[in-house]
């Protein structure tokens, strides 16, 4: 199976791997762009100054479009957040505004499906205990967006759900997380004849007796990148990396490193579409940099 992934992650797993005849071979990097934009080098720089990572605002969890003409991202301090949207007109950027959906209700962790009909995210929506999220999404109606509507909701307000990821192939993947015992869980539905199944705890190494969350999905779900406080980390919380193996199941997962691991919560990683651009999140920005090295990797 052919796993597209960046040249820093393929480092660690070339060492993790040694020993075995794993066959590697380069790919010229994707020509997705974002339009009016100045490319990223190498290094974090944060992403798109005083537009939307500013000064007094604490800006995560960006989306981008198939096209790369429209971005959606978190604003404000959770549960307290809302989804704000920019828009390419042909000749700049129009925004950011709070995204129609999110008008009149919180909501948090914005997700593209891979072919741009739908964006998943998380909110109470009408509830009135604004920290009771679970799944949502809406759907694209013209030039605008559907009304949100819930997926499903695992366990009223003890029991959120956050960050969605869905495949190509509509396999959602999300985050439990149970207020109660402040730990988290990888579950995963899937959408069959336009209905999503009940949500089933995702499969073996995704999760652990420890905390797992915020999974980040390839979209032919070659590879999942999450966060986990398992043992083994450099700090609390630490970015993991699994492939899909040939048996169809997810191999042992892969700590980032220093790289992108500290000693303390290293939370979420996502990727452009097609992996071209990496983002992060820090001190209430967004960052982000060219993944440049991005290679195919041959099992």
């Amino acid at each position: 199976m052919t796993t597209r992934i960046f040249a820093i992650l393929a480092c660690l797993l070339m060492a993790s791997c040694s020993g075995t005849d794993n066959r590697r071979e380069a790919k010229n990097i994707n020509d997705f762009v974002l339009p009016g934009l100045s490319e990223p080098g190498d290094s974090l720089q944060i992403f798109m100054p005083g537009v939307i990572s500013c000064t007094g605002t604490h800006d995560a969890a960006i989306t981008i479009s198939p096209e790369g003409d429209e971005i959606f991202f978190s604003r404000g301090i959770w549960p307290d957040t809302r989804i704000f949207t920019l828009k390419w007109d042909g000749s700049a950027w129009q925004g950011p505004d709070t995204a129609d959906f999110s008008r009149r209700f919180l909501a948090s962790e914005p997700a593209f499906s891979p072919d741009g009909h739908y964006v998943y995210f998380s909110s109470s929506l009408e509830k009135s205990d604004s920290s009771s999220y679970s799944i949502c999404r809406v759907g694209r109606d013209g030039d605008g967006w559907s009304d949100p509507e819930q997926l499903f909701d695992l366990g009223g307000d003890t029991i959120w759900e956050f960050h969605p990821a869905v495949t190509a192939g509509n396999r959602l993947y999300f985050c439990r997380w149970s207020k109660a015992g402040s730990s988290g869980d990888i579950y995963l539905s899937e959408l069959s004849e336009g209905k999503f199944s009940w949500p089933v705890k995702a499969e073996d190494h995704l999760n652990s007796e420890y905390s797992d969350v915020d999974p980040f999905i390839d979209a032919d779900g070659s590879f999942v990148i999450f966060t986990s406080n398992r043992p083994g980390g450099q700090g609390n919380y630490d970015q993991y990396i699994s492939f899909v193996n040939s048996s169809g199941g997810w191999d042992e997962p892969v700590n980032l490193g220093s790289a992108y691991n500290d000693e303390g919560d290293n939370i979420d990683i996502d990727l452009s579409p097609g992996g071209k651009y990496l983002f992060v999140y820090r001190d209430g920005d967004i960052f982000w940099k060219l993944s440049e090295q991005f290679v195919n990797q041959n099992y």
